[in-house]
């Protein structure tokens, strides 16, 4: 079953478009202090298909960022995001910091980008247990937790932090603590209230693009809700009159996965019952064998009572 569970979840996985909600919420959060930032989804490192998931560049130095993650931040801040279902090991870690260091590298001109102005930070909802393990005994760093959900990495000579989502503080009110599964559900309704405030079109775009994937991670709760009446008004001022076709959309996804799992339970239940079939069959075939072999043997004694004439 929870392999069934599994197969069920991934394939829900690969619809949902995690990294495109991630970056909206990165977006989102930082969006007080946008015109002097930069934002560059899937930043290409060289011409060949090799991408960082966001890159950040500062284009003003002195400006303060409020959230947590972000007052680590230098200059240019290479970003890695992982999404529930996927793992975060030591090479994925040493991965992160290769990009920022192939990133700097591969400057315009000679030390184009310092390497005293660059950061990495790796974003995960879970926290990576493992992870941290590797990094204190067999990396010999030392992981320190400078707020809420975010670790700083020492040991390198570029700041390198990783962000666990799940505990950021609820005070930051930011969305990326939404992008999972199972989501709280009064977070989700104060999400739902901020966005529905919103006035600014690159604000809102990004909120919608935060909030497609949570709905599609969380349909049920979604549907409970519209049920309730609490939010339709507010989903309809955040998606306008492309609302009734995004939540069909949705709530026909929703209807398909269900239907995968269905079909997945009773695919497993029918390799059970042949397997059963199977097994019974080789239980009727040995025991006909030892009957045919015990009526030999009755067959045998037969014939030598017969040959000494023996009652």
């Amino acid at each position: 079953k929870a392999n069934q569970q599994r197969a069920v979840r991934e394939q829900a996985e690969e619809k949902i478009q995690w990294h495109q909600g991630f970056c909206g919420v990165i977006e989102w959060d930082l969006r007080t202090c946008k015109q002097d930032l930069t934002f560059e989804t899937e930043h290409e490192l060289s011409k060949k298909p090799l991408r960082v998931d966001m890159l950040i560049v500062k284009k003003n130095k002195d400006i303060e960022l409020k959230a947590s993650y972000a007052r680590a931040f230098r200059q240019f801040n290479v970003i890695e995001y992982k999404s529930p279902e996927d793992g975060l090991t030591i090479d994925d870690f040493y991965k992160a910091i290769g990009y920022a260091m192939l990133y700097k590298g591969l400057g315009e001109t000679v030390n184009a980008i310092p390497a005293d102005k660059l950061t990495v930070s790796l974003f995960r909802h879970g926290k990576p247990r493992e992870l941290f393990r590797c990094l204190s005994e067999e990396a010999g760093v030392s992981v320190e937790r400078r707020y809420p959900g975010v670790y700083a990495v020492s040991g390198y000579h570029i700041p390198v932090q990783i962000v666990v989502t799940k505990e950021l503080a609820k005070e930051e009110r930011s969305a990326l603590r939404l992008l999972t599964y199972k989501v709280d559900e009064e977070e989700t309704v104060r999400f739902l209230r901020d966005m529905e405030r919103l006035t600014d079109p690159g604000d809102r775009n990004n909120a919608r693009a935060a909030l497609e994937v949570i709905v599609a991670a969380n349909l049920p709760l979604f549907q409970r809700l519209r049920r309730e009446g609490n939010m339709e008004q507010v989903m309809r001022v955040v998606f306008g009159d492309d609302w009734d076709r995004r939540w069909n959309e949705g709530v026909e996804q929703g209807r398909r996965e269900t239907r995968k799992e269905y079909e997945a339970v009773l695919a497993e239940q029918r390799r059970s019952l042949a397997d059963k079939d199977r097994s019974l069959a080789e239980q009727r075939r040995s025991l006909a064998d030892k009957d045919r072999i015990l009526e030999e043997m009755a067959q045998e004694l037969r014939e030598l009572k017969a040959r000494y004439g023996l009652a």
